[in-house]
């Protein structure tokens, strides 16, 4: 059913009609672009009345379900499938950005839920609080704006529910390193007083640091480290020496000649810092028991992050340029909070994964705050400075995902930062895009335009990079 749109849209837009038993409004996609401080795709000024929110849809073995909340919250799905007495997981979000151009005009923001269960739809409260409501499509050009009364009054089916909660604009991660032991103890009373099943001591469990990852970082602080001293330790290890001749071999690095040793992968192909990186991250998932479906996902986003990290790093002018090794080590290790997660709490970790699915237009920071009291940055970062990994490493780490961050280290961590929203962009990463204000860029002398061009260089060798992960899955 099409109806009629409202007095705003133009009349050369008059073929552009949504499928929706309910009056709407088409609104016109700003560009971003025309303004010069952002270019991200994904993002776009909303009008001050209206409200954008997201659809998300769910299902158990009873059928599917649609909630309907706010951008500014989030879905808690622990409190909705008590309230319904369901067992929802994540089917699909659709809205949770504006979305990506399609060459469809006929697109069904809302499920028809007259012909679905009575509670088909799902409406949060805080959603009826405000008078329009802001709902991406996948046009082109223009996305709608419903009144929220003409909402629910012309669907059927629809119920109001208390599920979500806000997402606070401040930074969880906002804690110095000295802090994190006091926050990461409060976490832990936390749990107990949210009644989680396994009690947990008064400190948290963490893994003791690999042989092989400790030798690798009291050679990284040698001034007379060398080539055969790195292959010693590397060669200690059979399943990373061959992860390293494998590397060296691939066609992404193109070796002229067969590689035999991890010798030759130093001298010929990867270089000293390259292998050192690779060893010790390699070494360190070792430290950890983990699900094993969380590993390939993990190792292709730090390939890519790691690669595009260095990448960026090298292109910099050199009076701004951060250390190119440490560059790609920070992006090797940007996600080992994810890992940690999963070793340190493994009966929630799968509720952690089921709230993110269902949420991914919330920071994945804000959900595990939420639900464990602090998040995956917070505790890689606490547990690389007990490691003694490079101040660096840490900072960035726990700082790369935060816009305007401007303490010691800052250059790792903003570069860090730039790496983790292209890899949104070009979907390597699930995580929600921030709006890129140029201004992110000029501290690191670095344009948007440069680091596109960059990015789009390693995208293009996507699939050989993906070789690269898959391969470090088997260590």
């Amino acid at each position: 059913m099409s109806v009629g749109k409202g007095p705003n849209s133009a009349e050369q837009d008059s073929a552009i009609t949504f499928d929706l038993p309910i009056p709407y409004t088409l609104l016109a996609k700003k560009q971003l672009s025309e303004r010069n401080d952002v270019r991200q795709a994904y993002w776009y000024p909303h009008p001050a009345e209206a409200t954008p929110v997201v659809i998300i849809q769910l299902e158990d073995s009873m059928g599917r379900t649609n909630v309907l909340i706010r951008k500014d919250t989030f879905l808690d799905l622990t409190r909705l499938c008590e309230l319904v007495g369901r067992n929802f997981q994540a089917r699909q979000v659709l809205n949770a950005h504006p979305s990506k151009p399609s060459e469809s005009l006929n697109i069904l923001p809302f499920p028809n839920t007259k012909s679905e269960s009575p509670t088909a739809l799902i409406i949060d409260h805080r959603v009826i609080e405000t008078d329009k409501l802001l709902v991406a499509t996948d046009h082109p050009d223009f996305d709608l704006i419903i009144e929220t009364q003409d909402l629910i009054s012309g669907l059927g089916g629809s119920v109001t529910m208390n599920v979500s909660e806000p997402i606070h604009p401040h930074d969880p991660n906002n804690q110095t390193i000295i802090a994190l032991d006091k926050h990461i103890l409060s976490a832990v009373h936390r749990f107990t007083a949210l009644r989680i099943k396994q009690r947990l001591e008064e400190t948290l469990e963490i893994p003791p640091f690999p042989e092989t990852a400790r030798r690798l970082i009291e050679l990284r602080l040698d001034p007379d480290a060398s080539v055969a001293d790195l292959a010693e330790i590397v060669e200690t290890d059979p399943s990373l020496a061959a992860q390293v001749v494998f590397w060296a071999s691939s066609s992404y690095y193109s070796a002229a000649g067969s590689v035999k040793s991890v010798h030759d992968a130093v001298v010929r192909v990867l270089g000293f810092d390259l292998v050192m990186n690779l060893a010790l991250g390699l070494s360190m998932g070792k430290a950890l028991n983990i699900p094993k479906d969380c590993i390939a996902p993990y190792w292709e986003q730090s390939v890519f992050a790691a690669t595009l990290a260095q990448a960026l790093a090298q292109s910099m002018e050199p009076l701004n340029r951060p250390h190119v090794g440490l560059s790609y080590l920070a992006g090797l290790l940007h996600n080992f909070g994810y890992l940690l997660m999963a070793h340190i709490f493994p009966p929630h970790f799968s509720q952690i994964n089921r709230f993110i699915e269902c949420n991914p237009h919330a920071p994945h920071s804000v959900i595990e705050h939420y639900l464990v009291g602090i998040t995956r940055e917070q505790l890689s970062a606490r547990l690389f400075a007990g490691w003694n990994l490079p101040h660096e490493v840490v900072h960035a780490i726990q700082w790369q995902n935060t816009r305007v961050y401007r303490g010691e280290h800052m250059n790792y961590a903003r570069l860090l930062y730039i790496t983790n929203q292209f890899l949104r962009l070009f979907q390597i990463s699930n995580d929600p895009l921030d709006a890129l204000d140029k201004r992110v860029f000029v501290p690191l002398g670095l344009t948007y335009e440069q680091t596109e061009k960059v990015a789009a260089v390693l995208l293009g060798r996507k699939e050989e990079l993906r070789r690269l992960a898959q391969q470090l899955n088997k260590a």
